[in-house]
């Protein structure tokens, strides 16, 4: 068999097994898409298959484990807790230094917060997703709550506000009707709403969901070390990586695990919450966490 006749012959079998062409001029050709294309489409959905797979299960090991951590840090946020009490204006302190919550408190707010005397942020343990922050205040002459809770909750694959109703005394809500001035048509007085923010909002049916970053910045930022805000070294370490852009506005860097960074945490564990097939179940029992969080207590002689 002649040379030209041998190449023709290797080149029918391949196209046969659904290989790429070789020319006579030795380039190659077009391939096979019912062979060659369709098989390696194939393989792809399998290797891909196999890496959703491991995706999903890495999930499901994230959430258990940081279930598993948060049952060891109750006892060393009672702890945390308890410290804190004995610092004047350590609550008011923090928020003033967190960019985000600064941002929504008014001058009537600054009098209000002189009353906040503890923050709790809890998990939802259902659907690991959503969380609540209650504020807690001594008592004082603008509010009867002793306790105000903001809570967010998982509907529809969405994070939707629970919010406790403040029951204000009379002329103390600060983005209330709270300015009178006269009609210039009728001569009547009327009353306007301040336009000022108010950290407050954030228990009002119409703006708690307008507040959402509030929230969430106290329990993403905030709430994993305080002390660091009430201490103003985020804001020292924002100050010099951040700088100045062309328009002079600060540039402050994020806090590690802070909100921005766990948003795309937050849509993974809402997918999840959706997904039948994931079943999450605690590995860790009551009594075996208490035992190890004294250990760890006694390790770290807190």
């Amino acid at each position: 068999m002649s040379e030209q006749a041998s190449k023709r012959a290797r080149t029918a079998e391949v196209e046969e097994q659904g290989a790429v062409i070789i020319n006579d001029d030795g380039g190659v050709g077009e391939p096979d898409s019912d062979g060659v294309l369709a098989a390696a489409l194939e393989e792809l959905e399998a290797v891909q298959d196999k890496v959703d797979d491991l995706s999903v299960q890495q999930d499901k090991e994230i959430l258990l484990l940081a279930h598993k951590y948060s049952q060891l840090q109750k006892p060393l946020l009672q702890a945390r807790a308890h410290a804190i009490q004995n610092i004047p204006d350590f609550w008011p302190t923090v928020f003033y230094n967190h960019p985000d919550i600064a941002a929504v408190i008014s001058e009537q707010d600054d009098v209000l917060l002189q009353h906040l005397v503890n923050v709790d942020v809890e998990e939802d343990e259902e659907t690991k997703v959503g969380f609540s922050v209650t504020m807690t205040f001594a008592s004082n002459p603008f509010f009867d709550n002793e306790r105000l809770t903001y809570e967010l909750v998982v509907e529809d694959s969405d994070l939707v506000p629970k919010v406790s109703t403040i029951r204000w005394k009379p002329g103390q809500c600060p983005f209330a009707e709270d300015s009178a001035t006269t009609d210039p048509s009728s001569g009547e007085k009327r009353k306007e709403a301040s336009t000022a923010p108010s950290l407050f909002q954030m228990f009002a049916a119409d703006t708690a969901d307008e507040l959402q970053h509030v929230a969430k910045a106290i329990k993403f930022d905030v709430w994993p070390n305080p002390l660091q805000y009430f201490q103003g070294t985020v804001m020292e370490e924002d100050g010099e990586e951040g700088g100045e852009d062309e328009d002079g506005e600060d540039e402050a860097g994020s806090v590690p695990g802070g909100e921005a960074e766990l948003a795309d945490e937050d849509e993974v564990l809402l997918e999840l919450e959706g997904d039948d097939n994931v079943g999450l179940e605690d590995d860790l029992t009551e009594q075996d966490a208490e035992q190890d969080a004294d250990a760890l207590i006694a390790e770290n002689d807190v």
